[in-house]
């Protein structure tokens, strides 16, 4: 049976199915708070500042790069308007409206920056201790809170994919088991009654654990890495697309890496069919094979048959323990891509890369 028909199977349960949805991505949003948490205790408490300082601070420092930049504006008009009236070289007005529009998207960042200080500041006055040390408690309080929520959460979801993958299955025995009643007696030779039993323990076995990753795993680490992608992007949205040179590595490996485990999986399900018919021949044939004395080459006989099941498995272990290290090779590639980029736009004062603006203006340290 096709997998996918299983996984519309599951899908028709569509209460629980939504309620694993809606848990998983509880879990990517609290995830995502739990890392923001962090930032104030890097950025202002262990500097020992209170939240109210470090707003006002901010305040200032944006008033003055507001007026720092409106003044270049300024004067850069002032430039381009004498150098129209001298009637000088096309190159020299092009170079000082390229560095006017620079001026002018500096600014435009700046006054974002400080609306979003001054919104920020009423809340902060109102809600937030007037002290490091407690502004850390409450952050550590804040953080506590939201690791209890966000496991039950997990545990809920945990919970919601077992009974969505397990129902799914409970209904492909059903379906399995009344068509296996209407085949012919034929089917239920040697070889046919040992590939049912597989079919009812191993296979559905494997149909189950690959539900639960697909309602699991592979719905919330996505998610999780969504809330990730978010954040990045409010921060700076345009350097968060560069990340995006790594995608289509990233899929093509994806893709690969499952098509081989399905492969794998696929050998290793022939080779388990073939181990339960060797099981059910000598357990039907025990006493012929007794008064034979044939145990010796029944034990040759099952010992290469586990023996093949044996390095199927292994390779199915031997591709499964890639995905961690090729995603996390992959996120660690694209974390240093961008912290190199934002570096070297923070160090040399610069809002493009290779001649493609990624900032309004340049980023702070």
């Amino acid at each position: 049976m096709n997998f996918s028909r299983v996984v519309r199977m599951a899908i028709r349960y569509k209460l629980t199915f939504a309620a694993s949805i809606v848990s998983a991505l509880m879990v990517a949003i609290l995830w995502g708070a739990n890392i923001g948490t962090v930032y104030p205790v890097v950025e202002v408490i262990f500097k020992d500042k209170s939240m109210h300082q470090w707003i006002d601070g901010k305040i200032v420092e944006s008033q003055g790069n507001v007026a720092a930049h409106q003044a270049d504006v300024d004067r850069l008009h002032k430039e381009l308007a004498a150098a129209a009236s001298d009637g000088p070289a096309a190159s020299t007005t092009r170079d000082l409206e390229w560095d006017l529009g620079k001026s002018q998207a500096e600014l435009a960042a700046a006054t974002k920056n400080l609306e979003r200080y001054e919104w920020l500041k009423p809340y902060i006055n109102r809600y937030l201790p007037t002290t490091p040390f407690r502004t850390l408690v409450l952050v550590t309080l804040v953080l506590v809170v939201l690791t209890i929520v966000k496991d039950v959460f997990l545990v809920l979801n945990n919970v919601l994919v077992a009974r969505l993958s397990q129902r799914a299955v409970f209904d492909l025995r059903k379906l399995f088991y009344r068509r296996t009643l209407r085949m012919d007696l034929a089917t239920f030779g040697e070889d046919g009654a040992a590939d049912l039993m597989s079919r009812f323990t191993n296979d559905m076995n494997q149909v189950a654990g690959g539900l639960d990753s697909l309602f699991g795993k592979l719905v919330r680490e996505p998610l999780k890495a969504i809330a990730c992608l978010v954040g990045a992007a409010l921060i700076c949205w345009r350097l968060l697309l560069l990340t995006l040179i790594i995608t289509p590595l990233a899929a093509f490996l994806i893709r690969w890496l499952a098509k081989t485990l399905k492969r794998a999986n696929r050998r290793a399900m022939e080779e388990i069919a073939l181990l339960y018919g060797t099981l059910e021949e000598t357990f039907r044939s025990i006493k012929i094979v007794k008064a034979f004395t044939n145990e010796q080459q029944e034990r040759r006989r099952f010992h290469d048959n586990n023996k093949r099941y044996y390095h199927k498995a292994m390779a199915i272990a031997r591709y499964d323990s890639l995905s961690h290290p090729m995603t996390e090779v992959l996120g660690i590639f694209t974390i240093s891509l961008v912290m190199v980029a934002g570096g070297w736009l923070i160090f040399s004062r610069q809002t493009t890369l290779f001649g493609i603006r990624l900032t309004d203006g340049p980023l702070n340290q």
